[in-house]
Formats: structure tokens, sequence, C-alpha cells
């Protein structure tokens, strides 16, 4: 059987089947042995007991990254951490993300794939802008309590 037809039945997705393949954890075509090894992740696929402590060892930033793009795909990924690590004073030039995109991928993004990049920037520049209201806020509060501490000497 070959891991295209056992992902029509399992709960696992393609895409997992696949990587575990590119590691060398099973073949391909499966044997006995894969089975085995696939019954008993599937057995552990999306427990609780196993992911938390798998998450819990990412930062705070790393899992909520995680959760809001999920649903990303791999170019998608691609494009939001490329412009997540634009500095904040540097300006995201679109032309030039998507000619990125196209020359790492090997791929010419369609008219609604570009409206896609376009929208990943948008949330990151919503992300960027919560995280520095955030700082201001805190620095506020700060200044707020040193003024408070000043008032009562």
């Amino acid at each position: 059987m070959q891991i295209y037809e056992y992902a029509k039945t399992s709960k696992l997705p393609l895409k997992t089947l696949k990587l575990i393949v590119k590691r060398g954890v099973i073949h391909e075509t499966l044997t006995d042995d894969d089975l085995k090894v696939l019954v008993a992740l599937e057995n552990l696929w999306g427990c609780w007991d196993f992911l938390r402590p798998q998450i819990s060892e990412r930062s705070q930033e790393d899992r909520q990254r995680l959760i809001a793009n999920v649903d990303f795909s791999k170019w998608e990924r691609w494009a939001y951490t490329r412009m997540i690590n634009v500095s904040q004073n540097e300006k995201i030039i679109m032309k030039k993300i998507v000619a990125e995109l196209e020359y790492a991928f090997l791929i010419k993004l369609e008219p609604g794939q570009i409206k896609r990049v376009y929208q990943i920037r948008d949330k990151i520049y919503k992300e960027k802008k919560a995280t520095k209201m955030e700082a201001h806020s805190v620095n506020k509060s700060l200044l707020g309590n040193e003024q408070m501490q000043k008032n009562k000497r």
C-alpha cells in the first residue's frame, strides 16, 4: 500500500505522512512494520497529553504565532516570516516580496494569491501596531508608577 492510499482512510494528513517518509521513519510503499508505526501514531494523534509538553517547550511568542498562522500554506508561512522580520523602520515593498516568493518557490502567483500576500502584510501591520501600543501602554504605566512614588515623597 502507498501512503496516498493510506491517507484516504487515516486521521493522519498526507502532508504529515510525506514528512514521516522524508525523515526516514516509514517508506513510501508501506511495509507491515510501517503500518504498525502508523497505527501507534494514529492512537496518539491529537492527544493533549502529548501535544501540551511539545508546545510548552516553545516560547509564548512562538506559540501565539503558531496558532495565529496554523492555516497558512508553506509559501504563506514564508511570506509571513519574511515580512515579520522586516525592521520597524523599514517599509515592506510588496513587489519585492512577491518577486522573492515566486523565485524561492518557482511559481507564478495568480491575482488571488497576490491578494493573499497583501492580506498577510495587513495582518503583520496590525500585529506590529498592537505590540507597539502594548509596549507604549506598559511604559506609560511604569512612568505613572514612578510619578506616584515621587508624589509620595
